[in-house]
């Protein structure tokens, strides 16, 4: 499959740029259907009151004739007076009508007919304006008889009926286009609807799946960095994702080539520091246990000081050999059942020595637990715990062992009387040089690798391990383990 080219803010801006131009489009569609919908109502409203206009231009028409007919019989002036008062009114709805008219080019001979008759009933309007006055100055006048204004008026009248009939075939044919205008716009709307949800998901779908594939990859290597296989093929490209893989394929060969030098300098460690500091620990102890000589008292403070900084590499070396095979799962744990009360007597003895000469004394209440775990690793956990609670008390203090079990649990404790750990210390001091106080490790009370190690060995034991502590009222360090494993 080729690979994407698109970055992925470019693959965004089409996921959502695409969308908004399908809607843009649809509702142009839906403008220009709802328009026409508009034009059929009021082309539908319009024929109405075109047809209003005409029945009562024919009836005003109708009604003046009347009156000049009844004139003609009766010579009765108000007649004509009344007959004079709808042929004002006719010009005027006349001039309305066209005004009406003029939205619909096609009627231009039904507005020349209008004008005609238009300008026919203004001069009937005179005629009749010119008896009146001279009837009432006693003179004489003719005025145009009846049939004459029923000849004026038949065409227009027929033009009229023409006009209503047109406008009555609009409103009956408006209210058909305008439901089926309306379906249509539901339609679209329902449709235009449809289609955006499928447009949207399936550009989601598709950029999804291109996307989650490659994330895919990222997340199986580093499934396979964690455990140690080789990565996939580096992704093609030239997006974001494929930018990633490339930097997380170049950190993978940088950690690769740091663990290389690293397992070189634990060889090196191993081999050309620890045997010779071997050999000359042993050569200082042979020197001030006096088996090569007497020594003088400077020389012999010296000795002894040189022995006991050797010894302090010695252990440095040792903790920073047992963490590395902790950490690399090198480490192989001889599990049988063992009785918690003889470990607790080899620990003690271990360090009772030491304690004597801190001035500190150990205290150990008799137990009958048992718990199945490696003995020497768990001696060595109690003897790291010991150690660091007799360094950090006062001379005449005593530091306390004690076993509490809880269920499948056995759980170990290690009390002192010192300083004290600080909340915030109490997590920090189980990491790897983790100390209370940066000086401790150079007056010789520690490298900040004890309790990292005892974290690791009570871990593999598929146990936990913490400290409760105020500052300056001492502390409980505490280790649980299972009583029984598989």
């Amino acid at each position: 499959m080729k690979a994407p080219d698109l970055k992925l803010s470019h693959k965004i801006i089409i996921l959502v740029s695409v969308p908004i131009v399908f809607m843009l489009v649809f509702v142009s569609v839906l403008t220009v259907l709802q328009k026409k919908a508009e034009d059929e109502i009021w082309r539908e409203r319009h024929s109405k009151a075109v047809i209003a206009e005409c029945n009562t231009l024919m009836r005003n028409f109708m009604d003046a004739g009347m009156f000049l007919y009844l004139f003609e019989q009766t010579h009765q002036l108000n007649l004509l007076k009344r007959y004079q008062g709808l042929s004002e009114q006719i010009p005027v709805q006349l001039n309305s009508l066209r005004m009406m008219m003029r939205e619909s080019p096609h009627k231009e001979a039904v507005l020349e007919e209008l004008n005609r008759a238009g300008n026919a009933v203004v001069g009937l309007q005179r005629s009749a304006d010119e008896m009146i006055e001279r009837k009432s100055t006693g003179g004489h006048s003719e005025i145009a008889s009846h049939a004459e204004f029923l000849a004026t008026s038949s065409q227009m009248l027929s033009c009229l009926r023409q006009l209503i009939k047109e406008q009555q075939e609009v409103e009956r044919t408006n209210p058909q286009k305008e439901a089926f205008l309306r379906s249509m716009i539901v339609y679209c709307m329902a449709a235009g609807i449809a289609a955006s949800i499928v447009l949207a998901i399936t550009l989601a779908v598709y950029f999804n799946r291109a996307l989650t594939s490659r994330l895919l990859v990222l997340v199986d290597n580093t499934n396979r960095l964690a455990s140690g296989k080789a990565l996939n093929q580096q992704l093609a490209g030239t997006d974001e994702i494929a930018h990633l893989d490339a930097v997380f394929h170049d950190m993978t060969e940088k950690l690769a080539d740091a663990a290389r030098r690293k397992q070189e300098l634990i060889q090196m460690v191993t081999h050309d520091l620890r045997t010779p500091l071997t050999a000359i620990d042993a050569s200082l102890l042979i020197l001030t246990s006096g088996r090569a000589g007497n020594l003088s008292e400077i020389a012999m403070k010296r000795v002894q000081s040189a022995k006991r900084s050797s010894e302090r590499l010695l252990n440095l070396i040792n903790d920073l050999l047992d963490i590395e095979r902790l950490e690399t799962g090198n480490f192989p744990l001889d599990k049988k059942k063992v009785m918690v009360q003889q470990l607790l007597e080899n620990a003690t003895d271990s360090v009772r020595a030491f304690a004597a000469d801190r001035g500190v004394t150990l205290q150990t209440k008799e137990t009958d637990a048992t718990v199945f775990a490696d003995a020497a690793r768990l001696e060595q956990i109690l003897i790291n715990l010991i150690s660091n609670a007799v360094k950090f008390s006062p001379e005449g203090a005593s530091v306390e062992l004690t076993i509490d079990t809880a269920g499948d649990q056995t759980e170990f404790q290690v009390i002192d009387h010192g300083r004290g750990v600080p909340k915030e210390y109490q997590t920090v001091i189980f990491e790897r040089f983790g100390q209370v106080k940066q000086e401790d490790s150079a007056r010789g009370k520690g490298t900040g690798l004890g309790l990292p190690i005892c974290k690791a060995l009570v871990e593999a034991h598929k146990g936990s391990i913490g400290v409760r502590s105020e500052e300056g009222a001492g502390s409980i360090f505490w280790f649980r383990i299972p009583q029984s494993q598989e």
